[in-house]
């Protein structure tokens, strides 16, 4: 499972406190209800993370992250609703008769931007790590050009070679490690010549 980062932690926690904050300023003689709503919301939201990760929702793309984490935030809803009717019932909140569609609604409003940000914020980081490591293999494709120029070995020799090492690796051992033993001759004969 994926460690908890302080960023997230102080994400969850300015998150909910300002669930907080704001229904204590709308009505402030509910404050254990409020807390309550906003624990319960704090577990739920961790859980759900949990979930995203577990089924590996961060890695697919958002067209098929999409109507999975809809699916999960419902469900997510729905969970927290019927805690929060639980506690509440077992507080003895006997004036509290919304329908728990009510209180889904509630949590949906708070869960459903909590849920796209979280997936939008770690795809982010997912493409912008593909595309730092595409950068950098493509820095060493120009380097090992320059390096191949410099010396007289041709890239497209070198390319060839290994891809007939990986060939040969399972259909013929021997015959591999003699392209081995050539291969490593060619590159030490090449860095010779540029040396």
């Amino acid at each position: 499972m994926k460690s908890v980062s302080k960023y997230y932690l102080f994400c969850q926690l300015t998150g909910w406190g300002m669930v907080i904050s704001f229904g204590l300023l709308i009505s402030f003689c509910v404050a254990g209800q409020v807390l309550i709503t906003a624990g319960v919301g704090l577990l739920v939201s961790h859980l759900l993370r949990s979930v995203i990760i577990r089924y590996g929702w961060l890695g697919l793309p958002v067209k098929a992250a999409l109507p999975r984490l809809v699916k999960g935030v419902i469900l997510a809803c729905i969970a927290a609703a019927i805690v929060r009717r639980a506690i509440f019932t077992g507080m003895g909140y006997t004036h509290l008769s919304w329908f728990i569609l009510a209180d889904v609604a509630e949590y949906f409003i708070v869960l459903a931007p909590w849920g796209m940000m979280y997936y939008l914020y770690n795809y982010a980081g997912k493409v912008h790590r593909e595309n730092v490591k595409k950068k950098e293999l493509e820095l060493r494709v120009m380097e090992m050009k320059k390096r191949s120029e410099e010396s007289g070995v041709d890239v497209q020799v070198i390319i060839d070679s290994l891809r007939q090492i990986k060939l040969s690796i399972g259909e013929d051992p021997v015959r591999c490690r003699a392209e081995i033993t050539e291969f490593s001759k060619l590159l030490r004969n090449g860095y010779l010549n540029a040396h």
